[in-house]
């Protein structure tokens, strides 16, 4: 055989490996879910009332919580998660990620502390909903300001798992990508929720550390702002009758909850 046919040949057989490598790789690097996507009112749905006391160093405090099923199935292996992942100095507006030394710890009950607890479920039936709550250590000498939890869920429905996290899970880039090109009637940018490889988004919660006359200061300013809310509603059911025609405002539109927002100097995962 002449030579130039001979490397002809391979140069065939080069190219027909190269392709049949790159036709292997296609499905990893296409970037496809590996979860099915739920709409985002549904995600809305899974987690609620996320209620965080302001805490003092030296003490320690719990926040609630509520799981909820808002599917039509029930769900088999649930695994919620809480973990403690940013930190936002006070004073300052100073964000990042949780270094070593005194911080807040969390519990579930087991008697031990640590910046991450789960709790599983068997099963959670349709429309119903399991109440917890998670107790929150903070040690003395612990720097003062806001510590962000990011949430986690997963769960099964009929054998296909499904997996929803919190803005802490990603990081800015990701983010981004997956808020770029899409905008709400709002204005602000939609969440393309196929973009972040999850079935859907959480909101997230964060402990607040202040000094005990600190502390006060805040729930004083709470308590104003209720005062003035009752107020207010109060003179506004004297205004006279609303419209008969009906016609209500439409509901605001839902978003995920971020405890940091979206301008953070400290990435998720």
């Amino acid at each position: 055989m002449p030579s130039d046919l001979r490397r002809g040949l391979g140069g065939l057989r080069a190219l027909g490996v190269l392709a049949f490598a790159t036709v292997l790789l296609l499905p990893a690097a296409s970037g496809a879910p590996a979860y099915p996507v739920l709409p985002l009112a549904t995600s809305n749905g899974f987690l609620a009332h996320l209620a965080v006391p302001v805490t003092a160093p030296g003490s320690s405090s719990s926040f609630t919580w509520t799981l909820h099923d808002p599917l039509p199935s029930s769900l088999a292996q649930v695994v919620v998660r809480f973990e403690l992942y940013a930190f936002n100095a006070y004073p300052g507006n100073a964000t990042g990620p949780i270094g070593g030394g005194t911080v807040p710890e969390l519990s579930n009950g087991s008697g031990s502390f640590a910046g991450v607890v789960s709790y599983a479920f068997s099963s959670l039936a349709s429309s119903s909903s399991e109440s917890g709550s998670t107790q929150v250590l903070v040690p003395t000498g612990t720097p003062l300001g806001d510590y962000a939890v990011r949430t986690s869920l997963r769960f099964e429905v009929n054998g296909t798992g499904f997996y929803l996290a919190s803005r802490g899970f990603f990081s800015s880039s990701s983010w981004s990508y997956a808020t770029n090109g899409s905008h709400a009637p709002t204005g602000l940018p939609s969440l393309n929720v196929s973009r972040l490889n999850v079935s859907g988004v959480l909101p997230e919660t964060a402990v607040t550390v202040l000094a005990p006359t600190q502390s006060l200061w805040i729930y004083g300013l709470l308590a104003g702002a209720i005062i003035a809310a009752g107020v207010g509603g109060y003179y506004g059911l004297r205004r006279g009758p609303t419209s008969s025609s009906g016609a209500r405002t439409p509901p605001d539109e839902s978003r995920a909850d971020r405890a940091f927002g979206n301008n953070r100097t400290s990435d998720g995962d």
